[in-house]
């Protein structure tokens, strides 16, 4: 067991993961082309795929409900550069 953690690019843990996430939750979203997307759990990201999918297929016409029971925000140390 080392301290060692996901690799950090442009201030991102993890982030060649991330995209790749996201790219394949797209790819999902796409070939099934819901008409309505609900998500559920998880952290904020979790709403980054389908949010995108959404202002691309009805750019103004969008509306978004969010209902948050916490504010999500990074460790006080990252905080300032996570929230500009």
């Amino acid at each position: 067991m080392t301290d060692d953690g996901p690799e950090e690019r442009d201030g991102v843990e993890a982030k060649a993961v991330v995209l790749e996430q996201l790219a394949s939750a797209l790819h999902v979203i796409r070939v099934h082309d819901p008409a309505r997307i609900t998500t559920l759990g998880g952290e904020c990201a979790v709403s980054v795929a389908p949010f995108a999918e959404l202002a691309r297929r009805y750019g103004d016409d969008l509306a978004i409900v969010w209902i948050d029971s916490h504010p999500c925000l990074p460790p006080p140390q990252r905080r300032l550069a996570a929230c500009t």
